[in-house]
């Protein structure tokens, strides 16, 4: 039996099988690339779900990691902390001003958890405006955020009060408040839908659902755990059309690769909250703050909007010229470096081949690729992911 093989033995009998398992067994990466234990490179344009945004192993990271293991790997956050501090000080300087009450968590969804939390306790009402095709996560409350009913299945009854409407619909959701918003606590919306298939809304969509929290007097958190850190062009994707939510979620790339959570929201609205409303023995923790510290450090030093610009528009004219050639691409659509390419028929098979070719690339749902590439992705790796898609394409259509 080979190293490979029983690695993926030891981890197929031990762990309960909730992920859908890839082939290669990772063992290092360095930039956009990853190797296997056999040796062999791949391009990865999925960045850990979205979670290498500056690629792997960034020096910056690597040694602030380093540095804090030195001097403290653990510090509940009843104790004030140095590395915690800074990391507050740095982040409060992307965001919005009047973003300015803050509360750590290890995860996205934990993050998400906190603000349907605090929505409530802010507003003293239950019901939460989510949408269709919307994904938040999958912790109790996330979940009932989250619209694919292959993910609920089996765990209801979910928490009470949630309601999905459709995706870009402004009108629906103004119909729903003018009768309903006295029982509203919330609306809580991503600014392009990642997991549900890159699903960018009309222009105007957040804006108007800005408008509306504020006419019905309904809180507004933003999940930015995709979208958000330069991902689609801008710190955050609610920038593009000024709009401030009431709460803010980011997640994914803000540790540097390590485990973390985050929410922002207004002073008045963090404040109800409460002593021990909402904390974890982890959170906080100055290991992963001083990454994140250099996260955001080596982010405003390498990437630019001028930057995923040009990236954005060499992988959209490619991909476009691909799509106009193939029967089996129906749609490329996205923002940034946030690309779903549509296809007519399941993208499992496609993903395994491209995987063959030494490109990693995601699904969003059944029938969408996913590219979330490390914000680095230079021009000669934007062509080779490209070309590989193309190859496989016809390999497929050949099928």
């Amino acid at each position: 039996m080979s190293i490979s093989e029983r690695l993926k033995r030891i981890e197929n009998s031990l762990l309960i099988p909730v992920y859908r398992k890839r082939g290669p067994v990772l063992v290092s990466g360095r930039g956009c690339w990853v190797r296997d234990i056999d040796g062999r490179e791949y391009l990865d344009v999925t960045s850990g779900f979205g979670v290498a945004i500056l690629g792997h192993s960034h020096p910056l990271i690597i040694e602030a990691i380093s540095s804090q293991i030195e001097k403290l790997i653990t510090c509940h956050s009843s104790f004030y902390c140095e590395a915690r501090a800074e990391f507050l000080e740095a982040i409060s300087k992307r965001l919005p001003s009047e973003l300015n009450s803050f509360l750590l968590t290890n995860s996205g969804a934990e993050a998400v958890e906190a603000s349907l939390k605090l929505a409530r306790k802010y507003t003293g009402r239950k019901k939460i405006v989510a949408f269709v095709r919307g994904y938040h996560g999958k912790t109790l409350g996330a979940l009932s955020a989250t619209w694919n009913p292959k993910y609920r299945k089996g765990f209801e009854p979910l928490v009470e009060g949630f309601l999905h409407l459709p995706y870009g619909n402004l009108e629906r959701v103004e119909s729903f408040l003018r009768e309903n918003a006295e029982d509203v606590a919330s609306i809580i919306v991503e600014p392009i839908q990642g997991e549900g298939g890159i699903n960018v809304p009309p222009p105007g969509f957040l804006k108007g659902l800005r408008e509306l929290a504020d006419q019905f007097n309904v809180l507004l958190i933003v999940d930015e755990i995709q979208t958000g850190l330069m991902r689609t062009g801008t710190f955050l994707a609610s920038e593009q059309e000024n709009v401030v939510p009431d709460i803010l979620l980011l997640g994914k790339g803000l540790g540097g690769g390590l485990p973390i959570g985050f929410l922002a929201s207004r002073k008045d609205v963090g404040e109800k909250m409460g002593i021990g409303g909402h904390t974890s023995t982890m959170a906080g923790n100055p290991v992963v703050c001083a990454s994140g510290k250099a996260l955001l450090e080596a982010l405003s030093k390498e990437i630019s909007s001028s930057r995923i610009e040009s990236s954005s528009k060499l992988f959209f004219e490619n991909l476009t010229r691909i799509a106009e050639s193939s029967n089996f691409i129906r749609e490329v659509r996205g923002k940034g470096l946030m690309i779903g390419i549509e296809c007519r028929k399941p993208v499992g098979n496609l993903l395994k081949i491209m995987e063959e070719k030494g490109v990693l690339a995601l699904n969003a749902g059944i029938n969408v690729v996913r590219f979330l590439p490390p914000l680095i992705i230079n021009r000669d790796e934007i062509l080779k992911v490209c070309e590989t898609l193309e190859e496989s394409v016809k390999l497929v259509e050949e099928a």
